[in-house]
């Protein structure tokens, strides 16, 4: 009898838009920042283990899913190591990541109010197929999110006492 293999692979990233940050702010006061500007409710979840072929490194995760039909958010601060790895500009602190029904956000909006945010000094819109090692972060924040969805969704349950 032959054995199969079950390979979990992701999604191709067609509908996603991906904004580096440069800010001397810390974690928190970017995720409060973005919530207030934008009207979110970005929650720091578990954080991420970003994991390659030579190191693994714990990345602080923020989410936010605007439920179905919505957008999702994602806000990582990344670290030295993995913007070495991403082949980033060395002046991005942090992803904001917006994926599912992009168009109907106001992008240009969005733009302009992280611009704002005290200490940001910087604010664009990568390319991540420019950037070879990003499909791999991308890859495994969607790996985790699937993972904090799943134990959101066993927390939630009804007992049947």
């Amino acid at each position: 009898m032959i054995t199969k293999k079950n390979i979990l692979q992701s999604e191709p990233f067609d509908d996603i838009l991906i904004m580096g940050i440069s800010s001397a702010n810390s974690d928190y006061a970017i995720a409060w920042h973005l919530n207030k500007l934008l009207n979110l409710d970005l929650k720091r979840k578990q954080n991420l283990m970003f994991t390659d072929q030579k190191f693994s490194e714990e990345l602080s995760f923020y989410y936010f899913n605007q439920g179905e039909n919505g957008s999702i958010f994602n806000m990582i601060m990344l670290t030295k190591t993995v913007v070495g790895i991403t082949k980033l500009p060395q002046s991005t602190d942090f992803l904001l990541i917006v994926r599912n029904n992009i168009d109907s956000l106001p992008l240009d909006q969005f733009k302009r109010s992280i611009r704002t945010i005290p200490k940001v000094i910087l604010s664009y819109v990568i390319e991540w197929e420019k950037y070879k090692g990003l499909s791999t972060l991308l890859e495994q924040i969607d790996l985790h999110e699937l993972s904090i969805e799943k134990s959101e969704r066993i927390i939630k349950k009804p007992s049947n006492q």
